[in-house]
């Protein structure tokens, strides 16, 4: 009885340790010109969790009309858990994924409050987005650079009224009047407790109406209540 209630214990013990530690997800992109470089950090249980996600290469297929993008993922501690892999994504891919999304909507009642419940508990602890931009032109380099200063502010001003920032974002336009560039760099920071994703996902379940919904890419898939069959 006693070696029970230990090891009770310690599994609730875990349980809570799990509920109430906090999931990171660092994102660094950098693209120049041609050059894309994307890395994605997920740190979890106080680093006890770690996965890495690199895609170095986003170009597009010369036989064919896809956008090829090769990446590769570390796990664990040490890092040494490494895997690449290269797919290619079609415009009919996107369009599949865009009818999933409304296939989500239709399934789940409630699913905006939801979403937007959580997102109120998803802190940025810095956001960093600097550009570079020039078209040859003068004249359009200043309108371009005007288009991108809107278009920052009003994105800064999207996540800010669904999340929590923490710090001011760092965000910068350098306009280069004599020759044709696009560079961009954004750097930033998601925190949100592991027992709040948990608690979304349980709740989306609850309110999951109808029967099967058939989705048409894979990820989605695990929404449904069936085993789906994927094209």
């Amino acid at each position: 009885m006693i070696w029970a209630l230990i090891i009770l214990s310690i599994i609730l013990f875990l349980l809570f340790t799990i509920i109430f530690s906090n999931l990171k997800i660092v994102i660094d992109y950098y693209h120049g010109n041609d050059n894309d470089d994307l890395k994605i950090n997920i740190i979890g249980l106080w680093g006890l969790f770690r996965y890495k996600l690199t895609v170095p290469v986003i170009e597009m297929s010369k036989d064919s009309p896809e956008l090829i993008i090769k990446k590769k993922t570390e796990k664990g501690m040490a890092e040494k858990d490494t895997a690449t892999d290269t797919k290619g994504y079609t415009a009919e891919d996107m369009i599949k994924g865009i009818k999933d999304i409304k296939t989500l909507i239709e399934h789940v009642s409630g699913l905006y409050k939801v979403v937007r419940n959580f997102l109120k508990k998803v802190s940025v602890d810095y956001l960093e987005w600097r550009s570079k931009l020039g078209t040859g032109d003068a004249a359009y380099t200043g309108m371009a650079a005007g288009a991108l200063w809107t278009a920052k502010g009003s994105l800064v001003g999207f996540i800010s009224s669904f999340m929590r920032l923490k710090k001011m974002p760092v965000l910068t336009v350098t306009p280069d009047f004599q020759a044709a560039v696009a560079e961009t760099s954004i750097k930033c920071m998601f925190r949100f407790r592991i027992g709040n994703a948990i608690f979304a996902v349980i709740k989306l379940y609850k309110l999951w109406k109808g029967g099967k919904a058939y989705f048409r890419t894979k990820p989605l898939s695990i929404f449904s209540k069936e085993k789906t069959k994927t094209v």
